[in-house]
C-alpha cells in the first residue's frame, strides 16, 4: 500500500489532547519542519516510525495492534518490516517479556535511555556498585501485571540509588516512560503528577501550562490509567494512604516504591523486596571507585595494607552505603593528607560518636538529591516514635537496649525483650512494639528464624542519645545472666551464639572496674576457657580477679570465685601444680566466710579434689570429693546436675586408684542422674561415658569399653564437632582399646588424628597432646618403631617437666620407656 497523505497528520488530532506539529515535534525531539514533512511524504526510518506508534498509542490515538499495523504499512517513505518491539506497546498489562528481553538468558540489560517522554530528574550513578541479584528481582516482580513493587530498609542503604538503576536499565522497556515522584512531602505530591503532563513529557494538552491545576492533575492520573505500560517510580513513601491516593487503579502502569516501611498490606502491594547493605567485597570496590582518578590511586591502593584499611573502613561503617559514599568522596577530596589509614585511624578515633565525624555530615554531591547527614537521617525515622503513646514507649526502650548489643550480630527476640521484663507479660503489645521498629520504622531488621539485628551506625546514633540511663544497666544484666546460665550447661554452640554480645557489653564495662565490670570479665573469660580459647579467657579472668580484689577485699566470696577460675583454668591446661594454691586459697575463703557446709564450700571441694588426684595424692582426692558429695547431697538431693559431677569425678578418682567396682558404681549412678536431668548429647554426659569407658579398659571388658568410648565420641562429634579437643579425648582411648586387642594401625591413624587436632587446637606445650604423644611412643615401641617412638616419647617427656612436679609418677613412667629404648 502506497503512503497517505496526512495519515500522521490523522492520528496526531487523535490525540487526547490532539496535538499540533510543534507539540508532537517536541514530544519526539524533532524540529517542526521534520514534522510537516514526514506528514508530507512518510517517516523516512524504521525507528521514526516506531517512535510514532508508540506516541501515538501513549497518547491513545491507536488502541489496538491491527491499527497499528496498518499504519506502518502505509505511514513510512517505503515498505519496512515491523519490528517485534511492536509488540510490547500492546502486550497485556505491558508484559516486559514482550519486548524480546529475557530476564534469565540475558542477564541485566545495559543501561540505556527511557522514553522521551520520561520524567527521570536523577542522573544514572556511575559508581553503582553490586546490586545485580535486586535488579533481577525487581524486574521480574515489575513484570508481572499491575505490580506495585517496594524497596524497603534503613536510612542510607541504597534503596533511591537502586530504584534509579532499575529506571536506567528497566526504563526503556516501559513504552509509556517512566515517572519519579518524591513523597516525602505529601504536600508536593499533586503537583509533582501535574508535572508528568507538560509539552516535554506527556503533552496532554496544547495549553497544559495554563489549564487549572487541578485539570492538570486529572489529565496525568487518566493518562496513567490507560493500558500503555509505565513505570512510576514513588521515592521515601511510607504511608498506604498516599499510596492508595495515588497509585493508577487500572491500566498498563507498574509501582516502584521506596520506603523504610517494610510493612505493607497485600491488597496495595505485590512484593516487598528488603535490602540489606552492600557485602564486603562491594564495599571495598566502591570505595575504589571514588579514589581510583587520584594520582598514584593505583598504586596505593593496590597494596595488601591498603586493602585491609579500606576492608577496616567498610567494617566500621557497616557496609552502608550512604556512608561509603561520603567516606569514598571524603578521602578523594582530601587526598593530599587523607589516606586509607588516616581515615580509620580517624573513624576509629571517634569511638561511639563515629557519626559525629564530619565526613558523614553531607557531601557537596548526591546522586539521589536526598539530604547525606546520616545522623538526620536516622532522626526521621527515630522522631516519629511518641513516648506518650505505651507502644512507642516500648519501642524506644526496645531500641534503646538494643543498642547496647553488638552492632550488626543477630540478637534473639528473647535476650532483647528479657531487658524490659515487666510482671505482666503482653504479647501483643511486644509484637506491636517490635512491628514499629521493624516493619514502620527500618531500625531493626529481622532475619531468618525471627533474630533481630541493628545497623552499627544506627547503633551509634541511638547510644548517642543517651535517652535512657537505664538501657545499659539493664542489656548488662540480662547478658551477665544469660552467661552463667550457658557456662554453667556449657554448651558449646548457645556460647558461641552468645560471644559477640557478651564481648561488647563486657568492653562496654570495664573500663568502669565495678563489681559488675568484674562479673562479666569474669564469665566472658571462663566461657572462653571452656571453649578452649586459654590465652584470652586466663587474661580476663585475672583482670577479673584484679577488680575484685579492689573493690570487694581479698577474702570476699567473688575473690575466691575468681580465684577458683584461674585455677580451674591452669588446670585444664595442665598446669596442676600451679592450680593448687589457688583452688586452696578459695576453699579457704569459702570456709572462712560461707561456712563449711555451703554450697559454695562443696563447690570448692569437689575443684580441689578433682585436681589433687592429677597430683598423684588420692586419698586427698577421695576426702574432699566425698566431702563435697555429702553436702551436694544434702543441699541439692540425689537428682541433681551438680551431685552427679561430684559422683563422676569421685568415680574416676576412684578407677585411678585401683578401686575399679566402687568406680563403676559411681559412674554409672552419675550416668543415670544425668541422663535424667540434663540435655540430649550433653558434654558432661559425655565425659561420664568416656569415665566408665576407662573402667572397663583397665578391668579387660574391651568389647564393653569400646562401645562406652564409641558413644562418647558420637556425643562429643554431635555436641563439640568432629575436630575439638573432647573428641580427641574419645579418639586416644578408642587407641588404646584397639592398639590392647592388637589392632595397632587403626590405632595409630586415631592416635595421629587426636594429636593433630590437639597440636592445631591447644599447642605443643598442652597436657593433652603431651598424653597422646606418649600413647602413640607406646604403640611405636609394640611396633618395633624404636626411632620414631623415642621422638614422641622424648617430645611428651619435655611437657611434663614443664607442667607437672618433678616426681610425678607420668614423668617417671616415661623416663623408663625411654631408657628401655636406650635414650
Amino acid at each position: 500500500m502506497l503512503y497517505s497523505p496526512n495519515r500522521i497528520a490523522y492520528y496526531r488530532d487523535r490525540c487526547r489532547p490532539p496535538l499540533t506539529q510543534k507539540a508532537l515535534a517536541q514530544l519526539l525531539g524533532k524540529h517542526v519542519n521534520t514534522i510537516v514533512l514526514w506528514e508530507k511524504r512518510g517517516a523516512p526510518a524504521p525507528a521514526d516510525l516506531l517512535q510514532l506508534v508508540a506516541l501515538f498509542v501513549a497518547h491513545g490515538a491507536i488502541h489496538d495492534e491491527p491499527t497499528a499495523h496498518q499504519f506502518w504499512e502505509i505511514s513510512g517513505r517505503e515498505r519496512f518490516a515491523i519490528p517485534p518491539e511492536m509488540a510490547q506497546l500492546f502486550a497485556p498489562a505491558g508484559d516486559l517479556s514482550a519486548s524480546g528481553y529475557r530476564l534469565s538468558a540475558s542477564g541485566l540489560p545495559p543501561p540505556a535511555a527511557p522514553p522521551p517522554c520520561s520524567l527521570l530528574p536523577l542522573h544514572r550513578n556511575r559508581l553503582f556498585t553490586g546490586r545485580s541479584e535486586a535488579l533481577r528481582t525487581l524486574a521480574e516482580a515489575l513484570s508481572v501485571p499491575e505490580a506495585t513493587v517496594v524497596i524497603s530498609g534503613l536510612a542510607g542503604v541504597g534503596k533511591s540509588n537502586l530504584a534509579t538503576e532499575v529506571a536506567h536499565r528497566y526504563g526503556q522497556f516501559f513504552a509509556g516512560g517512566v515517572f519519579w515522584l518524591s513523597f516525602s512531602d505529601p504536600g508536593l505530591i499533586a503537583d509533582a503528577v501535574a508535572a508528568c503532563g507538560r509539552a516535554e513529557h506527556l503533552a496532554l494538552h496544547p495549553d497544559f501550562d495554563t489549564l487549572p491545576f487541578e485539570r492538570q492533575v486529572r489529565l496525568v492520573l487518566a493518562a496513567w490509567r490507560d493500558p500503555l505500560p509505565r513505570l512510576l517510580i514513588f521515592d521515601n513513601c511510607e504511608d498506604e494512604a498516599l499510596l492508595a491516593e495515588w497509585r493508577p487503579p487500572i491500566g498498563g502502569c507498574r509501582v516502584l516504591l521506596t520506603s523504610r516501611r517494610a510493612r505493607w498490606s497485600a491488597a496495595l502491594v505485590s512484593r516487598v523486596l528488603p535490602l540489606p547493605a552492600l557485602e564486603r567485597a562491594e564495599s571495598v570496590a566502591l570505595l575504589c571507585a571514588y579514589v581510583a582518578n587520584l594520582p598514584e590511586a593505583e598504586q596505593a591502593l593496590s597494596s595488601a595494607t591498603a586493602r585491609a584499611d579500606l576492608e577496616a573502613i567498610a567494617a566500621e561503617l557497616g557496609d552502608l552505603p550512604l556512608a561509603l559514599h561520603l567516606a569514598g568522596t571524603y578521602m578523594a577530596q582530601r587526598y593530599l593528607n587523607v589516606n586509607p589509614a588516616h581515615y580509620l585511624a580517624e573513624l576509629r578515633g571517634a569511638e561511639a560518636a563515629t557519626l559525629d565525624h564530619r565526613s558523614l555530615q553531607g557531601a557537596e554531591f548526591s546522586p539521589t538529591r536526598h539530604d547525606q547527614h546520616i545522623a538526620r537521617a536516622f532522626a526521621l525515622s527515630y522522631h516519629q516514635l511518641r513516648a506518650a503513646f505505651p507502644t512507642d514507649l516500648l519501642a524506644l526502650k526496645l531500641l534503646a537496649r538494643a543498642a547496647f548489643f553488638a552492632p550488626g550480630e543477630l540478637l534473639s527476640r528473647a535476650l532483647l525483650f528479657a531487658t524490659v521484663a515487666t510482671p505482666e507479660a503482653d504479647q501483643q503489645r511486644d509484637d506491636a512494639a517490635l512491628t514499629r521498629l521493624v516493619g514502620d520504622l527500618g531500625l531493626l531488621e529481622t532475619r531468618d528464624g525471627g533474630a533481630l539485628r541493628m545497623h552499627r551506625l544506627v547503633a551509634s546514633f541511638v547510644r548517642a542519645l543517651a535517652a535512657d540511663s537505664a538501657a545499659q544497666p539493664a542489656v548488662e544484666r540480662v547478658v551477665l545472666a544469660e552467661a552463667q546460665r550457658l557456662n554453667e550447661a556449657r554448651l558449646p554452640l548457645p556460647m558461641r551464639a552468645l560471644q559477640p554480645h557478651l564481648r561488647a557489653v563486657t568492653s562496654a564495662a570495664t573500663p568502669r572496674a565495678d563489681t559488675v565490670a568484674a562479673d562479666l570479665c569474669a564469665e566472658l573469660g571462663w566461657q572462653l576457657v571452656l571453649l578452649d580459647v586459654f590465652d584470652e579467657g586466663l587474661h580476663l579472668i585475672m583482670q577479673a580477679l584484679t577488680m575484685r580484689e579492689a573493690t570487694l577485699g581479698p577474702d570476699h566470696p567473688d575473690t575466691a570465685t575468681s580465684l577458683t577460675l584461674l585455677g580451674l583454668t591452669y588446670q585444664f591446661q595442665g598446669a596442676f601444680v600451679a592450680a593448687r594454691p589457688l583452688l586452696e586459697r578459695a576453699l579457704a575463703i569459702h570456709e572462712r566466710t560461707l561456712g563449711p557446709d555451703h554450697a559454695e564450700t562443696a563447690t570448692a571441694c569437689n575443684n580441689l579434689g578433682y585436681l589433687l588426684m592429677h597430683l598423684d595424692d588420692h586419698a586427698g582426692a577421695c576426702a574432699y570429693l566425698r566431702r563435697a558429695l555429702l553436702l551436694r547431697r544434702r543441699i541439692f538431693g540425689l537428682r541433681d546436675a551438680r551431685t552427679a559431677r561430684t559422683l563422676s569425678n569421685l568415680g574416676y578418682v576412684l578407677r585411678q586408684g585401683g578401686a575399679y567396682i566402687a568406680a563403676r558404681r559411681y559412674l554409672k549412678l552419675a550416668l543415670a542422674i544425668r541422663a535424667q536431668v540434663l540435655p540430649p548429647h550433653h558434654p558432661a554426659t559425655a565425659q561420664t561415658l568416656n569415665n566408665l569407658g576407662e573402667v572397663f579398659f583397665v578391668t579387660g571388658d574391651y568389647g564393653a569399653a569400646r562401645r562406652y568410648h564409641e558413644r562418647a565420641l558420637a556425643m562429643r562429634d554431635a555436641v563439640f564437632g568432629a575436630n575439638h579437643v573432647h573428641a580427641a579425648e574419645s579418639m586416644r582411648n578408642l587407641a588404646l582399646v584397639l592398639r590392647a586387642e592388637g589392632d595397632h594401625a587403626a590405632a595409630r591413624a586415631y592416635l595421629e588424628r587426636a594429636i593433630a587436632i590437639c597440636e592445631s587446637s591447644l599447642g605443643e606445650r598442652y597436657i593433652e597432646t603431651a598424653w597422646k604423644l606418649e600413647d602413640l611412643g607406646a604403640l611405636l615401641v609394640e611396633q618395633a618403631d624404636y626411632a620414631a617412638a623415642r621422638t614422641y616419647l622424648a617430645r611428651a617427656l619435655a611437657v611434663y617437666h614443664e607442667l607437672l612436679h618433678a616426681d610425678h609418677h607420668a614423668i617417671a613412667r616415661v623416663r623408663g620407656r625411654l631408657a628401655a629404648l636406650g635414650a
